[in-house]
């Protein structure tokens, strides 16, 4: 699937659906450390960032990152490739489509479950509230009741 990817990068069909196959691989902990392993987290932010006009391509891309999230080192690698920054491109850019939007704040929610992401994503002017809770709103949860994602300092 990267090869494919890495092969037809200009594609957006193409990455649309290797992002999605990617992120349906990654839900296993196990094959999400060989998608890691073997560059997917850079080729799906790739992908985000040359076709950040398809909502398609932006919403499985933040459903992989949100998959491949699921680790202290996986954070570390996703957040070293600059994935903060995609998916809140993503939402600004495409803030009423409920699935990039749901997908999105489910990837922040695990990139922030530690400190220093969370502190850039109040840097970066991700969320916004009173001085010391900060709300970003995730629209339409289709699973949950959850409005928004919570974040504190």
């Amino acid at each position: 699937m990267i090869q494919g990817m890495l092969r037809f990068p200009e594609h957006a069909e193409v990455q649309k659906n290797g992002c999605g196959a990617l992120r349906n691989l990654a839900f296993d902990a196990d094959n999400a450390a060989t998608v890691m392993q073997l560059g997917g987290a850079q080729v799906v932010l790739d992908a985000m960032r040359r076709h950040s006009g398809a909502p398609p391509v932006q919403q499985n891309g933040c459903g992989c990152v949100q998959n491949l999230a699921s680790t202290s080192q996986h954070r570390a690698v996703l957040l070293s490739h600059g994935a903060v920054d995609a998916i809140l491109a993503a939402m600004r850019r495409f803030p009423s489509e409920p699935l990039v939007q749901e997908n999105s704040c489910g990837a922040l929610a695990n990139l922030a479950s530690s400190r220093a992401p969370l502190e850039r994503m109040l840097e970066e002017g991700a969320v916004e509230g009173a001085p010391h809770w900060h709300f970003l709103p995730c629209h339409s949860f289709s699973h949950t009741n959850l409005n928004f994602l919570v974040l504190w300092k």
